[in-house]
C-alpha cells in the first residue's frame, strides 16, 4: 500500500512538474508574441514540443533557445524565478558569454564528429584484420586460436 502511494506521489509531482515546464516555455512564446509551433520550430523541435513535452528540458534545447532568443532568461525557464525577460544591459554582458558558450559548443561537435570517423575507421581495421585473419589461417591449414592443424 505505501509503494503504491508513493508511485502515486511521485506520478501527480511529474505531471505538475511538466505542466509547470510546458506552461512556462508557453508564457515565454506569449510574451515573445509567436505562436508555440513556431517557437518550438526556430529552437530545432517539432511543432508540437511543447504540447508533448514529458520530460525536462535538455541541454540542447536550453541552449537553442539562448542562441535564438538571447533576450529570453534562461533560469527564469529553469526555476521560475526571476523576470522572463533579461534587461537590456543583462543582454550585454550575455553577448560574450554566448558567443563562448556557441564556440565551446561547435568545438565539442568538431570532437565528436572527429572521434566517430575515429572509430569507424577502427571498426573497418578491424574488419579488416579479421579478414586477413581468416585467410591466414586457411592459407596455413590451421583451425583454432591455438595453431592446431587441420585434419
Amino acid at each position: 500500500m505505501i509503494n503504491i502511494l508513493i508511485k502515486l506521489t511521485f506520478v501527480i509531482y511529474m505531471e505538475k512538474e511538466n505542466s509547470v515546464m510546458q506552461g512556462r516555455l508557453r508564457t515565454v512564446c506569449s510574451v515573445l508574441g509567436c505562436s508555440e509551433r513556431t517557437f518550438a520550430h526556430s529552437i530545432g523541435k517539432s511543432p508540437a514540443y511543447i504540447a508533448n513535452l514529458k520530460k525536462d528540458i535538455t541541454t540542447n534545447v536550453l541552449l537553442n533557445i539562448y542562441i535564438n532568443y538571447p533576450q529570453v532568461n534562461i533560469m527564469w525557464i529553469i526555476t521560475g524565478e526571476g523576470d522572463i525577460l533579461l534587461k537590456r544591459e543583462d543582454e550585454t554582458s550575455l553577448s560574450s558569454d554566448a558567443s563562448l558558450l556557441l564556440r565551446m559548443f561547435n568545438e565539442d561537435r568538431l570532437k565528436i564528429a572527429t572521434l566517430e570517423e575515429e572509430n569507424k575507421n577502427l571498426q573497418n581495421e578491424v574488419h579488416r584484420l579479421v579478414i586477413e585473419n581468416v585467410k591466414l589461417k586457411q592459407k596455413l591449414g590451421v583451425d583454432d586460436l591455438v595453431g592446431n592443424k587441420a585434419g
